[in-house]
């Protein structure tokens, strides 16, 4: 199953980085503003990136499962 070309795409500014966009997104999956989530310790933004990325993984593969059910469900033969 291939996925959707959107044509957005973000980067690092520096190789290593994460994208500004995604840690702000991170920031808010956090529940954090972005003024203190730029006052947290390194270690702690690290951690709650690593935690929205594992959260947006997770609903991706969910919606990849959830997207292949139903297209199995339409092949299915329908009541005699």
């Amino acid at each position: 199953m291939g996925g959707v070309a959107t044509g957005i795409s973000f980067t690092a500014q520096m190789p290593g980085m994460v994208p500004e966009f995604e840690e702000r997104q991170a920031a808010r999956h956090c529940g954090y503003t972005w003024r203190t989530w730029s006052e947290l310790a390194r270690g702690e933004r690290i951690d709650g990136v690593a935690d929205y990325r594992l959260t947006r993984m997770v609903e991706l593969h969910s919606n990849d499962a959830h997207l292949a059910d139903s297209r199995a469900k339409q092949r299915r033969p329908r009541g005699r």
